[in-house]
């Protein structure tokens, strides 16, 4: 008892002589100045440890006002009620006394210390990260990182260890300089990149990635939807699932699944001196492929399933279903095949140069070429309709519509029902036409013989058959050799030496000069019902009438009449 009170006397003296205080110092620098004693182990200031229902009951008792503004207690629990004055006890710790007001939304008790981020220093660099953190969980904080993750891990390969990075969210890692790691397992490894969502790699610089297990692994590259993966440069995937874009600039892959932009060979974007494995895009679809080592630029795949081009330039298929533009597998394989279309459909293939197939299923355009004139290759158009072709050397001809017809001679047309436009410049329309073997199939095209007379051949010009077919004719074989066989016929030839022949079947055979051949009567007509009526004239010489029951000739001297 006479310990205490000498102290509180000393207390006392000094107060009213120093205004300061000092305990275990005879020299404080302070109004209270609290010094270690030397023999005593124990060290420190012990506050007053209340409950949060201690402080609660002191508060509310009116105990508590201005002049307590700043009280400082150590709460030993958390608050066990939803009174504002206590809300902020959430944890065990030091809490002072805040007084704003009057009003009981202007009066609580708020943490002293720091309860979210701490500034921490290792390997040479300092960072701000989460208090309390298990830096065992983490690697080494990147400088004027801010590392707001969450690690339960051990492993160096969480947190924010790029300078400049931002990583939140759960074992996040943001490795690159100025790099952004959001989500759950997630990394940021390219300068400048940014990766959020679920498992999603950012690796390139400043390549982006968002989802889940999407990579986005080059420079400026983007990846956004499920299992994307994306190694161009400058491309993108924006949508979708399982896509993937390996070593091509400036393509994308808007949305679907399973769609693949692939180029093996070296991207070069140096238009126009070295361009290749550029530009190329797939809009949407499932399964759709642009792929190629050699030549793969500017091509579009718009949607659809299964489509592909492969090794071509400025080539475009629309949708539909199996479409191909030269396919891996070609008997022409040329690296300059380009511009070619395939609006839709399902099964079309083009292997050919600048060509169009505008639908329907299963049509073929399949031309030879050649490097010594590659403009000659193709030109071809298959309109639509089943099992149509446009093969060998059938350059710049057309298949307007119909099934099972071929072109096989350049600048040639077809159309109707299992028709081949075998020779140059040759029409067949119409069913089942009869098959012959041409003497030019291919005039006036790179390979072809420039026979400029064909006035003198017995090739077709145009054709109309009218041939049948059993219900089951199989109309996607060959028309030679398919089972079972169609009954071809022609109802309507014209040769390119002039001849026309009517229903005469391969009328190209005729051995005759006669230029109108008929397999069967002709019947004649006037315009006038009177002999008179009919105009016989310089321009009307040689023309052969049946009118009053007679056939008449005109003649310089007037109608003659031509039967008794």
């Amino acid at each position: 008892m006479r310990k205490i009170t000498t102290t509180a006397f000393v207390l006392l003296a000094a107060n009213l002589f120093y205004a300061q205080v000092g305990i275990n110092t005879a020299n404080p620098q302070a109004t209270l100045d609290i010094s270690g004693s030397g023999t005593n182990t124990t060290k420190g200031l012990l506050v007053p440890r209340l409950t949060a229902t201690e402080i609660l009951a002191m508060t509310q008792q009116n105990a508590l006002g201005s002049q307590q503004n700043s009280l400082i207690v150590f709460a030993t629990t958390t608050t066990p009620s939803g009174d504002f004055v206590t809300s902020k006890i959430t944890q065990p710790g030091f809490y002072r006394y805040t007084y704003d007001g009057s009003n009981a939304f202007q009066q609580y008790w708020k943490r002293m210390e720091p309860s979210a981020f701490e500034r921490i220093a290792q390997g040479g660099k300092t960072g701000i990260r989460l208090i309390d953190a298990d830096i065992q969980k983490y690697g080494l904080i990147g400088s004027n990182a801010i590392d707001a993750s969450f690690s339960n891990q051990t492993t160096s390969f969480h947190g924010a260890t790029g300078d400049n990075s931002f990583a939140a969210g759960i074992n996040t890692l943001s490795s690159g300089i100025a790099s952004t790691a959001f989500g759950n397992d997630t990394e940021a490894l390219g300068n400048g990149s940014f990766a959020g969502g679920q498992d999603t790699r950012s690796v390139g610089l400043n390549s982006f990635a968002y989802g889940e297990n999407a990579e986005a692994n080059n420079i400026n590259s983007v990846a956004f939807g499920k299992t994307n993966y994306n190694l161009g440069i400058n491309s993108s995937i924006l949508a979708g699932r399982n896509n993937k874009i390996t070593n091509s600039f400036n393509s994308a892959v808007l949305s679907g699944n399973n769609n693949t932009i692939n180029y093996t060979g070296t991207s070069a974007d140096d238009w126009p001196n070295n361009y290749n494995g550029v530009a190329n895009n797939i809009l949407g679809g499932h399964t759709n492929s642009i792929t190629g080592s050699v030549s793969l630029t500017i091509n579009t795949i718009v949607g659809g399933i299964n489509n592909l081009i492969n090794e071509s330039r400025h080539s475009v298929i629309g949708g539909g279903g199996g479409n191909k533009i030269k396919p891996a597998v070609a008997p022409y394989d040329q690296p300059y095949y380009s511009s070619n279309i395939i609006a839709g459909g399902e099964g079309n293939e083009i292997n050919a140069d600048k060509s169009v197939i505008g639908g329907g299923d299963r049509n073929l355009i399949r031309l030879e070429g050649t490097a010594q004139y590659q403009q000659g290759a193709g030109m071809s158009t298959i309109s639509g309709g089943q099992f149509n072709k446009t093969i060998n050397d059938a350059h710049f001809s057309a298949v307007v519509g119909g099934r099972g017809n071929s072109t096989k001679g350049s600048y040639s047309i077809v159309g109707g029902a299992s028709n081949v436009a075998q020779s140059v410049a040759e029409v067949s329309l119409g069913l089942f036409g009869t098959l012959y073997t041409p003497q030019y199939p291919n005039a006036y095209t790179f390979n072809g013989t420039w026979f400029n007379d064909l006035a003198l051949s017995k090739d077709r010009l145009f054709n109309i058959g009218n041939g049948k077919a059993p219900s089951n004719f199989d109309f996607q074989g060959d028309v030679v050799t398919g089972s079972p066989l169609a009954v071809r016929s022609d109802a309507f030839t014209i040769l390119k030496n002039g001849q026309v022949g009517i229903d005469i079947d391969n009328f190209e055979t005729n051995t005759s000069t006669a230029k109108l051949q008929i397999n069967g009567g002709i019947k004649l007509s006037a315009n006038s019902t009177a002999l008179s009526g009919n105009s016989c004239d310089n321009t009307n010489r040689g023309q052969i009438i049946f009118v009053e029951d007679n056939f008449y000739g005109c003649k310089s001297t007037g109608w003659a009449l031509l039967n008794n």
